[in-house]
């Protein structure tokens, strides 16, 4: 099966949704202009072609069933460098609610249905999992070696909410690295995704999937050269825009087990510099590559992990100058994105439950750090904890804690208690401990985002474990 976007989908991590929100970076106040991260990509998109002026009215809100239909027309298009119609031209009557070409055409070709027999919804928002299944039947059509048909199983905290419909186009796009998890290990099916998200979208599978793209054909000469230049096999690749500039590098590593350790390896985009990096990694059970765009320049992670224990730690490299220099080196944890925009640190501890027979707390539990790189180095979003009083300042916070206690209550529970933190980043955690009559307490949080003084959707999902002001090593800015 093709993969869509690099060879080792283990580190596809840096597909679709990646996108920074730091304090580094004010909210863009207008609505045409798009956001620092996503101007590179939004240009190229524009100089292929894969855009509408739809989505470039407002790039920062929540895109639509018609915009993302006139995206995936547009990428269709250019895929099969031909009109849409291919065959199957626009024609009316489809839908009682729109007469729009583009969703015709999209109808027509089998790429997108009506939540009826006879409405579309033009401007209902589009789910994550309605993006899926479009994107899924736009590559199936489009891409003739793609087999959609095939992807791995996975398992969500949130699978319960993914429709029956919905669930092969989601789980092929997780499997693919073309929407990844959001933290907590959550999918989101019924999240949103802004325009500009998703015209950096459908570049990347436009970019991957048509020959015409400047930076593909040298893909596999840059791999040949790079093993030539080393003298080994390299096991593990990724493709990242280090610098910006529109033309993609290549870092690499291979094992070297008689010391112990991974050597990394960076090429250039043309191929004429291609050396070791200033650092190696220590062996563990295994490794991974981790794309991380900060805003300003993208950085690549190297993840090593023991497959038993909490055992992890992860080093990340920069371009700077000719080579690659190691920024963190040898850090607690696995660095990654997920798809709300958070560079995310996961730890790993025994916290999330108390066990009085042994008076000790038990139970493996993961927790994400927020970090963001300040051009300098990688800091961390400390969680204050605030009082309820303030917590409670927030609109729907009321109906959020009602939410929980109705989730967290149950006859084995005699009380429950509530911590409240705030990060700078727009995250609030809330710690719900759960005490029951046989002395055992239950450990646990929700996260919800908020933007001003407003809460954003409802509790999610509880993730066991004790919330700590801080989590990684990185400096702290609460």
């Amino acid at each position: 099966m093709k993969k869509l976007f690099y060879k080792n989908v283990k580190s596809a991590i840096s597909i679709w949704l990646c996108f920074v929100f730091v304090l580094l970076f004010p909210v863009v106040s207008d609505a045409s202009t798009p956001s620092i991260w996503a101007v590179p990509e939004v240009a190229l998109a524009k100089s292929v072609g894969v855009i509408t002026e739809g989505v470039t009215k407002d790039y920062g809100a929540d895109i639509t069933r018609e915009q993302f239909c006139e995206l995936a027309v547009k990428l269709y298009d250019q895929l099969t460098d031909d009109a849409a119609a291919n065959g199957a031209a626009a024609s009316g009557g489809a839908f009682t609610d729109t007469d729009n070409p583009d969703i015709l055409k999209a109808f027509n070709l089998g790429i997108v249905y009506g939540v009826s027999d006879t409405e579309f919804a033009p401007n209902m928002k589009i789910t994550r999992q309605e993006i899926c299944v479009m994107l899924v039947r736009c590559i199936d059509k489009a891409v003739a070696s793609a087999n959609v048909k095939e992807y791995r199983a996975a398992k969500f905290a949130d699978s319960g909410s993914i429709a029956d419909w919905a669930l092969p186009a989601v789980l092929y796009a997780y499997d693919n690295g073309i929407i990844l998890g959001v933290g907590d290990d959550k999918i989101d099916p019924l999240g949103y995704a802004t325009c500009e998200q998703s015209i950096m979208l459908a570049y990347r599978i436009y970019k991957e999937n048509n020959s015409a793209t400047a930076d593909k054909p040298a893909g596999a000469d840059l791999l040949k050269i790079m093993e030539a230049a080393c003298g080994r096999t390299i096991e593990q690749s990724v493709y990242a825009d280090m610098n910006l500039d529109g033309r993609e590098e290549l870092v690499g590593l291979y094992t070297d087990e008689a010391n112990n350790e991974h050597r990394i390896w960076f090429c250039s985009s043309d191929g004429s510099i291609c050396k070791a990096a200033d650092k190696t990694v220590s062996i563990m059970d295994d490794c991974d590559l981790q794309v991380i765009r900060t805003g300003k320049e993208t950085h690549v992670a190297v993840n090593a992990y023991n497959y038993a224990g909490t055992g992890k730690n992860f080093s990340v490299f920069a371009l700077r100058g000719a080579g690659l220099e190691c920024v963190v080196d040898g850090e607690y944890g696995y660095i990654g994105m997920n798809d709300k925009n958070d560079i995310l640190v996961n730890v790993e501890a025994y916290d999330g439950m108390y066990d009085p027979d042994i008076d000790s707390t038990i139970l493996h539990t993961w927790k994400d750090a927020y970090v963001y790189y300040d051009g300098l180095n990688y800091m961390e979003y400390g969680a204050r904890e605030i009082s309820k009083d303030e917590y409670l300042t927030y609109n729907y916070s009321d109906e959020i804690l009602t939410e929980i206690t109705a989730i967290e209550s149950g006859p084995e529970i005699i009380d429950i208690e509530f911590i409240f933190y705030a990060r700078r980043n727009g995250i609030i955690h809330i710690q719900c401990n759960t005490y029951e009559y046989t002395g055992i307490i239950n450990y646990g949080y929700y996260t919800v985002r908020f933007s001003g003084n407003t809460l954003n959707g409802g509790a999610g999902a509880n993730n066991p474990g004790v919330m700590a002001p801080s989590l990684s090593g990185f400096e702290v800015l609460y």
